[in-house]
């Protein structure tokens, strides 16, 4: 672990399961921060915004890693790769969550 600087992690199925947070997940991330690693967040769930996440991470006793910009949701992937990457398309068809159809229009 010493070559790495970030660590990623996946949420559910990693930190918790069905709404029950693993046991000793939150003790991992804390000695993982206390060695100097930086600690993200990911979920392939289109009903999270990062916002969400960071909201589920708190809820779920994971509250001190949930800083700004440390959790990424398929929504928050999907809303950067289209700022980046819409050129001519004014207009999207959306068919997905509320927090896709939301993500998609702030681009």
């Amino acid at each position: 672990m010493d070559r790495y600087d970030l660590i990623v992690f996946d949420c559910d199925g990693v930190l918790w399961s069905g709404g029950v947070p693993f046991e000793f997940a939150a003790d991992t991330l804390r000695a993982l921060q206390a060695a100097g690693k930086r600690l993200a967040f990911v979920t392939n769930n289109s009903r999270l915004d990062a916002a969400a996440l960071e909201a589920k991470l708190r809820k779920m006793g994971f509250g001190e890693f949930a800083r700004a910009g440390a959790a990424w949701s398929s929504v928050t992937a999907t809303a950067h790769w289209l700022r980046a990457h819409r050129g001519e398309a004014d207009v999207a068809f959306v068919i997905g969550s509320d927090a896709l159809k939301r993500a998609v229009a702030a681009c």
